[in-house]
């Protein structure tokens, strides 16, 4: 299966910022970021992460790291995702923005928006991280 890039579809950094800074929730920003790579948009690393632009300090205290493992963690979707195309697809991973480009890929995207209605299930419940 031929994987089309569609820069257009990248939900950009500005997007991210104007909605964040406008009290769009973190985490529909980062569906709204990662639906956006799996039609073809581009994953712009923490240029385009609500979550990234939200925490802001040198320590990872997103969301994500407060659900589970930090982004950084080898066992992490993202890291997973970063290593993949490091591996896989170096010479776009070189370019830095990062498309889908094969099956592993896009299982990894949606891995990343399970982890994000994971998230979502945990704080509408009230658990406590």
């Amino acid at each position: 299966m031929a994987y089309k890039t569609n820069p257009s579809k990248t939900y950009s950094i500005e997007q991210m910022e104007a909605e964040v800074d406008n009290g769009e929730s973190i985490l529909a920003c980062a569906y709204k970021k990662w639906r956006a790579i799996l039609e073809g948009g581009a994953d712009l690393s923490t240029g385009n992460c609500a979550m990234c632009y939200a925490d802001k300090d040198d320590v990872c205290d997103c969301l994500i790291s407060k659900h589970g493992r930090p982004c950084s963690d080898r066992k992490a979707p993202y890291r997973k995702w970063i290593e993949h195309h490091e591996q896989e697809h170096f010479e776009s991973y070189a370019e830095d923005d990062l498309y889908i480009e094969c099956e592993e890929c896009e299982a990894i995207a949606v891995r990343m928006i399970m982890l994000f209605d994971h998230i979502a299930r945990e704080e509408e419940a009230g658990i406590d991280v």
